[in-house]
């Protein structure tokens, strides 16, 4: 099922803490987007071929009344499983599962039985021999795929719950075996080799653990937590250019990611060293602000030839970190005019107009 992917692409502004969107809550909707139009008209044929067939042995089949009774007990528990199917997702939970085919089992059977009575058929014993060689075989397929799932989980169960505690209590020579390769991410999405990475980061072993971080990174490219910790091995071997291209990938990727892990965002411009860990509004603000805004012009015009004008250096100061985002701006000018020309003999002076303006400009600070 890649749904539980690709809802974070969509779903990425509103999770918080890595709690992945994974369920559409409606069987039919998360398998149509998954599989398609055409996956879709099949799963939803499942159903109506069961309600064909109950309808067409209620009303034309010789059972006694209690079969019947039976059938329409059935039927009614398929509506029930087709209503929590709308609305729910019972496709992920085996016991619900089991009884859901157990209840289209039994209807295939009176089904088949009615046939046999009503048009003669007798069995084709070839066709049934060779469909039962290869159910044998899909479902050994089946249950080595759900061996490895299940050892997986297993061994997730201690990755994890270092993962949440942000601890390491797994050997680090146990690792690379603690979970199998299948499946490659966790039951939450997050990428099993990302996850393995964490304690390879933490022995220093930043070779290692940044080949696991590039296979987590094909595993699931949505949650971002491969580049948060690729951000934080940039940062400890001091190429903070690379450190901060990733941690702008993670924070703006998933911007509501646990604030209960240390993340530190590194940019650096013009020399300058930002540091913020754990504060999103230092972090947004210390992103936006790290890139040169404007290049004013710095040539003196109109040329002099002796005199050298006063220059006066510009300072900007910024509102203060928990101030207001926008600053009240109220201009007023003061206009002083010298007459363009100046006449007086015997010697003519030309003299430019001088307009000199002062902006007054008064910051606010809203308690």
């Amino acid at each position: 099922g890649n749904w539980k992917l690709k809802s974070i692409d969509y779903d990425s502004r509103d999770i918080v803490g890595y709690v992945v969107p994974y369920h559409a809550h409606s069987d039919f909707i998360q398998l149509g987007a998954e599989l398609g139009i055409f996956g879709f008209l099949l799963y939803l044929g499942i159903f109506l071929w069961g309600i064909y067939y109950v309808f067409v042995l209620l009303r034309y089949s010789n059972l006694e009344i209690n079969e019947k009774v039976f059938l329409f007990l059935l039927i009614t528990a398929l509506g029930v499983y087709t209503v929590d199917a709308n609305l729910n997702f019972p496709i992920a939970r085996p016991q619900v599962l089991v009884v859901w085919t157990l209840i289209m089992g039994l209807i295939t059977v009176y089904y088949q039985k009615y046939r046999n009575q009503t048009f003669k058929n007798s069995p084709n014993k070839s066709i049934n021999s060779q469909f039962l060689l290869f159910s044998i075989l899909l479902v050994s397929c089946s249950i080595f795929v759900n061996n490895k799932v299940f050892q997986s989980l297993k061994g997730q169960m201690f990755l994890l719950q270092d993962f949440n505690s942000n601890q390491y209590n797994v050997p680090l020579n146990q690792v690379e075996t603690v979970v199998p390769n299948i499946p490659n991410i966790t039951v939450t999405t997050i990428p099993i080799n990302s996850v393995k990475a964490r304690y390879f980061v933490n022995a220093k072993q930043y070779d290692k653990a940044l080949a696991l971080i590039d296979k987590g990174t094909d595993a699931n490219p949505y949650l971002f937590y491969s580049e948060l910790l690729k951000s934080q091995i940039y940062q400890s071997i001091g190429k903070l250019d690379s450190a901060k291209i990733f941690a702008r990938k993670a924070f703006f990727g998933l911007p509501n990611s646990p604030r209960e892990k240390r993340i530190e965002l590194i940019t650096v411009s013009n020399g300058s060293k930002f540091i913020s860990c754990g504060t999103k509004p230092i972090i947004s603000r210390v992103l936006r602000y790290s890139f040169p805004i404007s290049n004013p012009p710095t040539v003196i015009w109109p040329d002099v030839k002796f005199a050298i004008p006063q220059m006066i250096e510009i300072k900007v100061v910024f509102p203060a970190p928990l101030g207001p985002k926008r600053a009240r701006i109220s201009p007023a000018s003061i206009s002083k005019l010298i007459p363009f020309r100046a006449l007086k003999p015997p010697k003519y002076v030309l003299r430019r107009s001088l307009i000199d303006t002062i902006a007054v400009i008064v910051l606010s600070l809203d308690n």
